[in-house]
């Protein structure tokens, strides 16, 4: 191993300290701070708009700290891919594509770098890794091939320090080991899509419990939901009074007293021990501000709020907006007197008697616990009753201490509550075990089917708890069917706004906000289907948010609370928290046990892109819902990368499509019982053959017929005559590997897997077959548009040519259609 000593300067050649992370060409936020160059530990991204998807706390990257010249080195590279048209880069003849990097790219690079430069330091490698030998390089690529499935992330930061080595300060890559056989795996498998489908084992089950949420049980969620947000906030009741405001809260209340001119501040109007004439009698304040339920409105010792709420009156005061009292006045005063919120001014026997009144009414339990706190104590054991939750049920109030054995009054009322749970009056309370856990009946709930063949509601009764697990339920069914069923991405779906449903071409679509590989953010439309548009209406009823519908569950607490940092959702832990939901209640339910495994959202694009990539000319479509089609050139191979077949689903659509396949054939057999010719081409002997074939067979076989309905057994017979017939828009292909034509524009390796239609000759394969019904009007409309073209004498010869060869091979086809159609 080469050694060299550590460089001390740790001042960047490429960039100054204090230049901006984001240069012009990012859409920038107004008035937010923009990092520097020299900040050392992280950039935050504050200053450009957070896409929905990404948390708040992660808007930004870190870097790491162990060493100067590698934290310096890391920080310049996320510069230049920040900043891909830099001057300093421009001129040192590095050509990047002027597009910045996004965020995820150039956070997932930093913490990758951040492996390299421990492993270096690790293993005593030299800060200038230009001096890296090759076979410095292979153990590290030993290091992370033996760890990692996906190589992507490593390979990309790898290849900045390779290109990014002429500006860097302490040196990249030396020139050409990146194109070496050291990374040539690394390469390879970042090349190849490692995205992993969902297997349909999962995939059909977890599809049909989130329509199920959306469909069937959502409507009496959000119902009941509505109904409860109805419902008299307790603290507004004259008996009970808010006990604590937030200090957010607070000031609004001192700031609206003060603004009603006819509320004077109390003052002293003498000089009273420490206190001087003209002083505000903050105690009196307080308490007239409050309603009596806060004396520490104004207190010195709580700094910052309570600061500013004494400058607003003392302004008040400066404006002779005060009332001035004497020591004595000032006691004698009757509207001023502490009655703290919890003080509820019912008398021992108004008490007893609403105890009394809920005892006689047998169908009201008393709430016990189910579990033990984390703090074991004697009187918080399983079995015991919850009186908090009790005080709730009975009086409406909690925290008033109507059950303690302080007093005489309060035992006895405890005495009667034991007594009744003694004797079995009693409802088990799980979750938190507060009043939040207490169950209401649902009505009118869907009945549905359960697993032991009885119908019943799905719910019989529910708490406020479970009410708020089942709403996110119904949030993450809502994500779960989007993303499964539209092919977008988790950053466009986060992204749907209120208002997005429109029509695409006639066609219902969705409007969102494409981020990957597009700053500008253009909005752009997603085809959708019918049961997509009922779960938009259903996110546009559950969010509250005034513009986007995958939120938090409820706004903000504090009003000044900014709402965009509630914008977006943990997609991955929405998953798994629908996976474990369904699975927890199918007994109540009669959903389909999901499948344990690892759910992720891009999973549900690649999968989608699978079931949708087995229609004939899919890839246009495919390309487009992807969002492929924004760069052409890679188009094919990002698209097919993401549709290609995978072991999950091979199985399945193997079944499948050959049934498909076979139930569009009855057509044909139907017309080939008359002896009809029911297609042309270089294949049309072998099909014919083969429907002639089944015909034998059920001919053959009444007690067949007898037991089975004739398109039935035509179906049957037919898929296992043509296993491999594949359906196409010009031509149906008889797949026989040997004799396809398309197989001989792929390399070796690659002949003989499946046939490429895109690639086939139909007019000269073997395996070739054209249906005239469903084919021959393509066929006929391009020999009728080939002649009239060749009736022009303008031509040049080798135009004329071309179209002659060109037409000669259509008449191979529609010759015979052609010759029958002449008198």
């Amino acid at each position: 191993m080469s050694t060299t000593p550590q460089p001390t300067a740790v001042t960047s050649t490429l960039v100054s300290a204090d230049e901006a992370v984001f240069g012009s060409g990012h859409p920038l936020v107004e008035g937010v701070p923009i990092p520097e160059f020299g900040e050392s530990r992280s950039w935050s991204f504050g200053c450009i708009r957070r896409p929905s998807n990404v948390r708040p706390a992660a808007w930004k990257v870190n870097f790491t700290v162990i060493d100067s010249v590698w934290n310096l080195r890391i920080r310049e590279i996320c510069f230049s891919m920040l900043n891909p048209t830099h001057k300093v880069i421009r001129d040192a003849g590095i050509a990047l594509v002027a597009e910045p990097a996004a965020h995820s790219t150039v956070r997932q690079c930093a913490y990758t770098l951040g492996k390299l430069a421990a492993w270096a330091l690790a293993n005593d490698m030299p800060a200038d890794i230009a001096a890296w030998r090759e076979e410095d390089w292979a153990g590290f690529v030993e290091h992370i091939t033996a760890r990692a499935n996906a190589l992507k992330p490593d390979a990309t930061a790898l290849s900045w320090l390779s290109t990014l080595a002429p500006v860097l300060t302490h040196g990249g890559m030396a020139q050409g080991l990146w194109n070496t056989d050291t990374f040539r795996e690394i390469r390879h498998r970042s090349d190849t899509p490692s995205t992993a489908s969902i297997p349909p084992s999962t995939w059909w089950p977890l599809l049909r419990a989130a329509w199920a949420y959306i469909h069937e049980f959502s409507p009496h969620i959000l119902d009941l939901r509505d109904q409860l947000a109805q419902q008299p906030d307790p603290g507004d009741s004259p008996e009970r009074r808010p006990a604590f405001r937030t200090p957010a809260g607070n000031d609004e209340l001192v700031d609206n007293w003060l603004a009603n001119p006819d509320n004077l501040v109390p003052v002293h109007k003498y000089d009273h021990q420490t206190k001087s004439a003209g002083e505000p009698i903050w105690h009196h304040l307080a308490l007239t501000i409050t309603g009596g339920t806060n004396t520490g409105l104004f207190q010195t010792t709580r700094k910052g709020a309570a600061q500013r709420r004494r400058d607003a009156v003392l302004r008040a005061v400066e404006r002779g907006q005060v009332q001035a009292y004497s020591w004595s006045e000032t006691r004698a005063r009757t509207d001023v007197v502490n009655h703290p919120a919890i003080y509820l001014g019912r008398s021992t026997a108004a008490l007893d008697q609403v105890l009394d009144d809920w005892l006689t009414n047998p169908d009201n339990l008393i709430p016990i616990r189910t579990k033990q706190p984390r703090a074991p104590r004697s009187d918080l054991e399983p079995g015991t009753i919850i009186w908090t939750a009790l005080e709730a049920l009975i009086y409406g109030t909690a925290g008033t201490a109507p059950f303690t054995q302080r007093s005489v009054t309060s035992a006895a009322r405890r005495q009667k509550v034991e007594d009744a749970a003694a004797a079995g009056r009693v409802q088990k309370l799980a979750g938190t075990m507060t009043t939040r856990s207490l169950p209401m009946p649902c009505k009118d709930f869907t009945s549905v089917t359960r697993q032991d063949g009885t119908t019943r509601p799905w719910r019989g009764q529910i708490s406020v708890e479970e009410l708020a697990d089942e709403i996110r339920m119904v949030r993450a069914a809502c994500y779960v069917f989007m993303a499964g069923l539209t092919m977008m991405r988790d950053s466009e779906i986060q992204e749907i706004e209120r208002g997005s449903l429109t029509a695409y071409y006639g066609a219902p679509a969705v409007k969102s906000r494409k981020l990957k590989h597009d700053p500008a953010q253009p909005e752009l439309n997603w085809w959708i289907s019918a049961p997509v548009v009922e779960t938009l209406a259903v996110l546009d009823r559950l969010s509250w948010h005034h513009t986007h519908l995958f939120v938090a569950l409820d706004p903000p607490r504090v009003t000044a609370h900014n709402e965009d940092t509630v914008r977006g959702i943990d997609a991955a832990g929405e998953i798994d928290f629908f996976v474990a939901g369904v699975n927890a209640s199918l007994e109540r339910t009669g959903l389909e046990e999901i499948p344990a495994g690892r759910i992720r959202p891009h999973m549900f694009r690649r999968t989608m892109s699978i079931i949708c990539s087995q229609e004939p000319d899919s890839e246009i479509a495919l390309g487009h819902q992807l969002k492929h089609l924004a760069r052409r050139t890679l188009a094919n191979r990002i698209t097919q990368g993401y549709s290609r077949m995978d072991t999950h689903w091979a199985k399945e659509f193997d079944n499948q499509l050959e049934l498909a396949a076979a139930g569009r054939l009855v057509e044909l057999l139907k017309s080939r019982r008359s002896g009809t010719d029911v297609a042309v081409g270089p294949a049309a002997a072998k099909l014919h053959s083969g429907l002639d074939n089944v015909i034998a067979t059920m001919n053959r076989a009444p007690a067949l017929r007898a037991q089975l309905a004739d398109e039935q057994i035509e179906v049957l017979l037919l898929r296992d005559e043509f296993a491999d017939l594949h359906f196409g828009t010009v031509n149906h292909c008889l797949w026989d590997p040997a004799q396809a034509e398309c197989q001989n524009s792929l390399p070796e390796g690659q002949r003989g897997k499946t046939p490429v239609l895109g690639a086939c000759q139909p007019a000269r394969c073997r395996n070739s077959a054209v249906d005239q019904d469903k084919h021959g009007p393509v066929w006929l409309a391009e020999d009728a548009d080939l002649t009239r073209m060749l009736r022009d004498p303008r031509l040049a010869t080798p135009r004329r040519a071309a179209l002659e060869n060109r037409l000669s091979e259509v008449r191979l086809i529609t010759g015979t259609w052609l010759t029958k159609e002449r008198p």
